[in-house]
């Protein structure tokens, strides 16, 4: 089962509410890669809810008391319905619409296929439109439960190109903590200076770049 450990963000209260917020022009972008093959079965629910916690994760975060900006888009993978012979699907370009990001990742359902981490890794990168500001958070998280090193595109590769734009590849393994060490997730993530779910707390990694970059987490 996917286990990754994440904190819950408190509903603001009527008096915090009210507190009138700017708009920074810092940036969050957010990208979701989502295993949709049948292997996924039975575990798509839970993990589902654990990538929708890291969406307000994300959206809690604040760059000097001012509201960023937030981006998220979604793939899904590894899904026999996907035309093309990566089985890569692109669901949702960038965007800050938080409900139409719901609507899509709890839309997802699963479909046979073949699951390669390195091609739609590949095609985020590629495809969106990414900040150019080092002063901006960037991050994928990927989710699945296969060999991270199936198909023809070479994850080490492509967590090189990631290092090279800045943008931290987080892993959520779908599994025993054993077994995807050993299906290489840690590594994927290691690769790409992000974290793993494999015993971690995974919001950290949100938390731990975007201090880093001058922001902090809404109280």
């Amino acid at each position: 089962m996917c286990t990754p450990i994440i904190d819950q963000v408190e509903p603001l209260d009527q008096k915090k509410s009210s507190i009138i917020q700017g708009k920074s022009d810092r940036k969050i972008q957010l990208v979701i890669l989502f295993d949709t093959s049948s292997s996924m079965d039975g575990l798509l629910n839970q993990a589902k809810s654990r990538l929708w916690e890291i969406v307000n994760e994300s959206s809690a975060l604040r760059y000097q008391g001012e509201i960023p900006s937030s981006e998220i888009a979604i793939y899904d993978y590894g899904n026999s319905g996907i035309q093309n012979n990566l089985f890569v699907r692109k669901q949702l370009d960038f965007t800050s619409d938080l409900d139409l990001v719901s609507q899509k990742l709890f839309a997802l359902n699963t479909n046979g296929g073949n699951e390669y981490c390195g091609a739609v890794i590949d095609d985020a990168l590629n495809e969106l439109t990414w900040s150019s500001d080092a002063r901006d958070v960037k991050m994928i998280y990927i989710a699945g439960n296969e060999p991270f090193n199936q198909g023809p595109v070479n994850y080490q590769e492509v967590c090189a190109l990631a290092r090279g734009k800045e943008v931290l590849v987080n892993t959520i393994y779908c599994g025993d903590h054993m077994q995807g060490v050993r299906k290489l997730w840690k590594d994927g993530a290691i690769e790409a200076n992000g974290e793993d779910d494999l015993g971690t707390i995974i919001n950290k990694s949100i938390l731990n770049k975007a201090i880093g970059l001058g922001f902090d987490r809404l109280e």
